[in-house]
């Protein structure tokens, strides 16, 4: 019977291992450097301004339709940005580039995946004349938050197997944007996959131990 438990705890022990702690990058290099392979949208194909609410970027949807007090006046639009932005800090990052602008948001903007992804990264910046504030979830976990700023920052993660990204105005309103969406894809077994593999492994050590 103790066989038994310890091929149960390591069942037990593979799957929490299918959701690992995440780690939470700083520095675009580090984070390339950690995950090796990844695939990068850049926006650059993007010529003239493209307002959306939502938008699918093939492995991902853009997803601004629960975000409040956004209208397409000035500085209050969800758009790819391809010129320099009046408003904001002129970056190398941001200018000449073109980006995904969220302006005077007060709900939340979702980078929603089409497959499981475990690494994820973009540069962003949070701007404002104000205080605002900003925070990022992961499948609807706050891991990060970052203040009005008008500098660059990068953002990244590796960790379990997450699907969507979140953008979260702290404050009302809150303005930022954000370009370069890193990510690797990762096939995952589901739930029931590893419950059945789990019964399996147990069935097995139980034949064996009766006989």
């Amino acid at each position: 019977m103790s066989h038994l438990k310890i091929i149960l705890s390591f069942v037990l022990l593979t799957i929490t291992l299918n959701a690992s702690a995440t780690l939470i990058y700083n520095d675009r290099a580090e984070w390339e450097a950690a995950v090796g392979s990844f695939t990068t949208d850049t926006y650059n194909e993007v010529v003239t301004d493209q307002v959306f609410v939502t938008l699918d970027r093939g492995d991902y949807v853009l997803d601004g339709s629960t975000a409040n007090d956004i209208s397409d006046s000035f500085i209050r639009d969800l758009l790819l940005d391809v010129a320099s932005y009046a408003y904001g800090p002129e970056n190398p990052v941001l200018s000449n580039s073109t980006r995904v602008n969220v302006g005077g948001m007060t709900g939340s903007f979702f980078i929603t995946f089409d497959s499981k992804i475990n690494a994820f990264g973009f540069d962003i910046i949070n701007y404002d004349n104000g205080n605002d504030k900003a925070s990022i979830a992961i499948d609807g976990n706050v891991v990060a938050s970052f203040p009005e700023e008008d500098t660059m920052s990068f953002f990244g993660f590796i960790g379990g197997a997450v699907s969507q990204v979140e953008i979260i105005a702290d404050s009302d309103p809150t303005y930022h944007a954000f370009d370069n969406v890193s990510y690797r894809t990762v096939d995952v077994p589901e739930p029931s996959t590893l419950a059945i593999f789990a019964l399996g492994m147990i069935g097995l050590a139980s034949r064996r131990f009766k006989k």
